[in-house]
């Protein structure tokens, strides 16, 4: 059974972790130091969650051009976040499909493991399984 019943809880669950990323963590001020951007194309539920400076973009507004692109299962991306599947491993393994130039995935992957922290928290708030 997936995490997410339907896009629209993923799509509340997902608003309201990136704006506590952005209030809690350097994530959103190293995207702007980069000058990056990034885009979460999910499947099952099928989702698009675009995230930039200061901003995050859902559904048909999400689906706009990004530096950096990751495609996977929502529960993939819920898995990863959680660090019950390590992000390299999940891109060796295709599990996690990433679009962009090398440097900056390389430049921003220390930075995602604030989202790693924060999100098993945002979880237990949430009523979000996180076993």
């Amino acid at each position: 059974m997936p995490v997410f019943k339907n896009a629209d809880q993923l799509y509340e669950f997902y608003r309201g972790l990136w704006d506590a990323v952005e209030a809690e963590t350097t994530f959103g001020k190293k995207l702007e130091e980069y000058g990056l951007t990034l885009k979460f194309i999910l499947k099952n539920p099928d989702a698009c969650v675009w995230v930039g400076p200061g901003k995050a973009l859902m559904g048909e507004e999400a689906n706009q051009e990004a530096d950096i692109t990751m495609e996977m299962l929502a529960d993939i991306a819920h898995d990863v976040w959680l660090k019950k599947l390590p992000l390299t491993k999940a891109f060796v393994t295709k599990k996690v499909k990433v679009k962009g130039p090398t440097a900056s995935i390389m430049k921003l992957l220390p930075h995602l493991e604030s989202v790693r922290t924060t999100y098993p928290e945002y979880c237990k708030k949430h009523g979000i399984p996180t076993s």
